[in-house]
């Protein structure tokens, strides 16, 4: 009997300990890949500072913040492409072109940063969390430059990714069946030969 008992805390501890765990954090992440008017070709242009390209981020519809949902960390990915030349190109007549672009980039207004000179590749970055805990929003400027002011770069995607942590709101994700059962199962293993040698007794 104090078998059983032992064995029917241990499920309590476990499925409570499984529950637990499982509501802690989860992964979220916004993709925009359609720029709609502003895109050409699935691209769009990122212009020549001081022009910029200007658009926004929304994850309210992965992460509950109203439910006291937590952001704890994020991360940009920003898609360049269309970048077949980084040379400076001297013709006659005195004619000049740069082909180099360095972006430069400002997230809700938080100041321009350098980002990298734009290749065919991703650029990461990381983002402060407290942007997206305030409202859910990221506003994202970008702009490139040289000093000939021909710079000129193509965005393919832009991605922003995290985790976060599900406040006391938000309710807790039902365990997978096929978990549940295999653990059920092996636990019936367990208590199975205890109670055959209780029953000999």
């Amino acid at each position: 009997m104090k078998k059983l008992r032992v064995l029917v805390i241990a499920l309590v501890v476990v499925f409570s300990t499984f529950g637990v765990a499982s509501a802690a954090s989860y992964w979220f992440s916004d993709t925009i890949d359609n720029w709609g008017g502003d895109g050409v070709w699935g691209r769009v242009p990122i212009p020549n500072y001081p022009g910029t390209y200007d658009y926004q981020h929304n994850i309210t519809d992965d992460v509950n913040l109203a439910a006291g949902d937590l952001v704890t960390e994020a991360y940009l990915a920003l898609d360049f492409d269309w970048d077949f030349n980084d040379s400076i190109t001297h013709c006659s007549y005195m004619f000049g072109w740069d082909n180099r672009e360095f972006a430069f980039i400002q997230l809700d207004d938080s100041g321009w940063q350098f980002v990298d000179e734009v290749d065919n590749d991703y650029e990461f970055l990381t983002v402060g969390v407290d942007w997206l805990n305030d409202d859910g929003l990221l506003d994202v400027s970008l702009t490139v430059w040289n000093p000939m002011g021909t710079a000129m770069a193509w965005l393919d995607s832009s991605t922003l990714f995290g985790s976060a942590e599900t406040g006391s709101g938000s309710p807790a994700p039902v365990p997978e069946p096929a978990t549940m059962i295999l653990l059920g199962m092996g636990l019936v293993g367990v208590a199975v030969p205890g109670r055959k040698k209780l029953l000999k007794k």
